[in-house]
């Protein structure tokens, strides 16, 4: 009995660990990202990629491997944290059609960290690079796959109006300052506070313009005009008064990429086993 209790502390501590490990990767991530975009809105290099092109910076030397090996487990961690989020409520969302959106987000953002953990794995093990984190290409090529099946379409333009409803969420979950609820802030007020909600905000800025460009694949049925977040932000870029466009979004993102290491230290994570057997009481009612 006590050495089956000990597996199952010791499984819970691992569940943790890693869920931790996936917000400093995901902080990792769009630090890059941040980073990168900053420095080209101020005309000095860089770059507007995605997740997959930030990963794609670190195949250049040996420290960066053994980063993208972390960013591997990581990512992998984060996924694993979703998809339980998702099957088992451990945000206790409930079950009206707000929440099931919100479960089904999470369900999506597992299985898109699971493939992100795939590919920095393949890099960290000499795997070649693709264009898949410029400004455009792996956005169009899904969208293109998505669009080649039956009904594609029409889940393209799903996927847009899903992009739309996640970037609403994001926005009152900063204004609201509804991630405290999960999170010990060691600054609530100050600048901590400000740097995780203006973060939020901007991603979700992002996710917005994802799914607008989502939605107008769907509607003129032309998968190039799709875009990640590479695509998005090259997109502001090219705006009026794009490079402080541009500059802002990049400092929320760094913002963001902040959250993510203050989640990777201070959040609140839920036990699965509690949240499964939550569940189980639910559908048994």
């Amino acid at each position: 009995m006590a050495i089956a209790q000990q597996a199952k502390n010791e499984s819970k501590e691992l569940y943790e660990k890693l869920a931790r490990a996936g917000f400093a990767a995901r902080g990792i991530t769009y630090g890059i990202v941040g980073s990168l975009a900053l420095m080209a809105a101020f005309g000095s290099g860089g770059g507007t990629t995605g997740q997959t092109g930030a990963l794609e910076t670190l195949t250049g030397s040996g420290w960066g491997k053994a980063v993208l090996a972390f960013l591997a487990i990581g990512l992998f961690g984060y996924g694993l944290w979703r998809l339980a989020s998702a099957a088992f409520d451990l945000e206790n969302e409930g079950s009206d059609g707000k929440a099931i959106a919100k479960r089904i987000a999470h369900a999506a953002s597992g299985l898109t960290h699971f493939a992100l953990a795939l590919y920095a794995a393949a890099l960290a093990f000499g795997a070649t690079g693709g264009s898949s984190g410029g400004s455009g290409g792996g956005a169009e090529s899904l969208t293109a796959k998505l669009m080649a099946q039956p009904f594609g379409v029409w889940l393209v333009g799903i996927a847009g109006i899903i992009g739309f409803i996640v970037a609403g969420f994001q926005i009152k979950k900063a204004l609201g300052e509804e991630y405290r609820e999960h999170i010990r802030l060691p600054d609530a007020h100050g600048f901590s506070n400000k740097a995780v909600k203006f973060g939020i905000i901007a991603r979700a800025v992002v996710f917005g313009i994802i799914g607008a460009f989502l939605l107008y694949a769907a509607f003129t049925t032309n998968p190039d005009n799709a875009k990640g977040v590479g695509g998005a932000l090259s997109w502001l870029q090219q705006q009026p008064y794009g490079a402080i466009l541009l500059g802002a979004i990049s400092i929320g993102l760094l913002g963001f990429a902040f959250y993510s290491f203050l989640q990777a230290r201070y959040r609140i994570i839920p036990d699965p086993e509690q949240g499964a057997k939550n569940s189980v009481r639910s559908v048994a009612s």
